[in-house]
């Protein structure tokens, strides 16, 4: 029988009510996260809400523009425009704009909303006159037949490309940030900086002895690897309507021209021509050749309708240091590169030779010229050009035929979505092969917080490149955090790649030499 003072026991002080505490936290933290996880849909919701409203706004607004840009088209085609009625196999040429933005409603929705959206954007003037940049890019190069073969491709990334920048304020870029295809963010990201640190006026070209642009391409044919030196001459590197000086395109990305499958080799074949290329570059640098350098992949297409594209895979670079002797250069480089196939080159499918060119610049314009040259996008209005140009791509009635417009198409998807990433960010066939880099900076013209580089750089720059830095210095602590903490609890971690480095102390060396 229970006496009152023994009901009394359970509730003192001295009580084991540990378990009741821990039920109670864990109450607690459901109850919390319950309700930061109803907050985080509510915010959510609330963000694609907002998305929907600034699309839809962006819409309406595009519509109303188009219209206004039809009307003006009709009125000066008023004389012609029976030729212009709706011809289902006339608008099967990917690049012509005009009419098929004329006839964009015989289209599906999503493309007739691009068709108005990349009118509005070649039309946009500012309230104070000032043409927009890609209205700009139109008048000067062509958009259009960039953008269209794009659009009718469908790859991941075409709203994102149609959209960049559209009435972007000054809080939001809108930009979808794709260097390797959109020239509106590869002037942004990446030659805004770089031409108003080394442009005619900036003074850079003076602080050098002499520049260099080389230019290291690829060959299957030996008759066809030359190693020459001459002066910068931006004619040269005008843009051509079809032939590019390329062929034959030597990298295959597939098992042959008729066969798209097994790509990776491909991959693999144009990753080690890459790696070999920025190497020999750093290594001409490392050595002493060289103060300082730019360099950028470039990739060449030919695209192959119902089999496998090829790619020229070569490489620009902007160097300048105290050697007078370009033709020396172009020795040295050429021997660097066959070092460099020697050391990465075991892999290899097909037997590839160089073609090395170094071209002295001369003047500050010539300068700017180069570095503009060296930084351009995925030239897909050329391919594209190209593919269109050949006899099998017209039917007898002189239409381009249906079946081989849709392979163009296949070709062209494949290669933004797989074959471009897989090259550069792909799964390597060989481990120890080193990473390739889109592009790659050292010495004087390499922007830093030691001010060596021959350039001023933008204050606005130098804020996002300190930014970048401490983002990345804070990954890798927080790596080595979680490290430290598979380490203590006894998991092993896996083993690093080791990559084949250059010898310390290099450039020194070949200085005291």
């Amino acid at each position: 029988m229970l006496t009152p003072a023994s009901t009394v026991v359970a509730a003192s002080e001295d009580a084991n009510d540990e378990r009741a505490i821990d039920q109670a936290i864990e109450v607690w933290s459901d109850a919390d996260r319950l309700r930061v996880e109803r907050t985080i849909r509510a915010i959510r919701r609330d963000d694609r809400w907002h998305l929907d409203r600034i699309r839809a706004d962006e819409l309406k607004r595009a519509k109303r523009e188009a219209r206004a840009t039809e009307s003006k088209l009709r009125a000066e085609l008023a004389e012609e425009i029976a030729d212009w009625s709706w011809n289902p196999k006339r608008a099967l040429d990917v690049q012509d704009f005009t009419y098929l933005f004329l006839h964009r409603k015989h289209l599906d929705l999503q493309v007739c909303q691009w068709l108005e959206i990349v009118s509005a954007k070649i039309n946009r003037v500012s309230e104070s006159g000032r043409l927009g940049y890609f209205n700009k890019l139109e008048r000067n190069i062509g958009w259009t037949d960039y953008i269209l073969p794009i659009m009718f491709s469908r790859v991941a990334i075409t709203d994102k490309l149609v959209r960049c920048g559209l009435w972007a304020s000054a809080k939001n870029s809108r930009r979808c940030h794709k260097t390797d295809v959109c020239p509106n963010c590869l002037w942004n990201d990446i030659l805004k900086a770089l031409v108003s640190a080394f442009s005619e006026g900036s003074g850079a070209f003076f602080k050098a002895l002499a520049w260099y642009f080389l230019s290291i391409g690829w060959t299957t044919n030996a008759a066809n690897a030359k190693c020459q030196s001459n002066d910068f001459n931006p004619d040269d590197y005008r843009p051509h309507d079809r032939n590019r000086g390329y062929d034959p395109y030597p990298v295959v990305l597939g098992l042959d021209d008729h066969d798209p499958d097994l790509a990776s080799y491909g991959y693999e074949d144009a990753r080690v021509l890459g790696v070999v290329m920025q190497w020999a570059i750093a290594e001409l640098y490392h050595r002493g050749h060289i103060n300082g350098y730019h360099h950028k992949h470039e990739v060449e297409v030919r695209l192959n309708p119902g089999g496998a594209s090829r790619v020229n895979f070569h490489g620009h670079t902007v160097v300048n240091g105290d050697e007078a002797r370009g033709q020396f250069l172009a020795d040295t480089l050429r021997d660097l590169v066959y070092e460099g196939l020697a050391l990465f080159g075991q892999g290899l499918t097909r037997r590839y030779f160089p073609d090395i060119d170094v071209r002295r610049i001369t003047s500050p314009s010539h300068l700017e010229r180069a570095i503009c040259y060296g930084e351009k996008v995925v030239p897909i209005s050329h391919a594209v050009a190209d593919a269109l140009a050949r006899p099998e791509a017209r039917g007898a009635d002189g239409f381009f035929k249906a079946g081989y417009i849709s392979k163009l198409q296949d070709s062209l998807a494949r290669l933004i979505d797989d074959d471009l990433p897989a090259i550069f960010s792909g799964a390597r066939l060989d481990d120890e092969l080193p990473r390739l880099f889109r592009r790659r900076t050292e010495g004087n013209l390499q922007f830093n917080d030691k001010k060596t580089c021959l350039g001023e750089e933008p204050e606005w720059h130098e804020i996002k490149r300190r930014k970048a830095a401490k983002s990345t210095r804070e990954a890798r602590e927080r790596k080595k955090a979680q490290e430290a903490e598979l380490a203590k609890a006894g998991i092993a971690l896996p083993p690093r790649t080791k990559y084949p480095r250059r010898r310390k102390g290099s450039r020194r060396l070949a200085r005291v030499q």
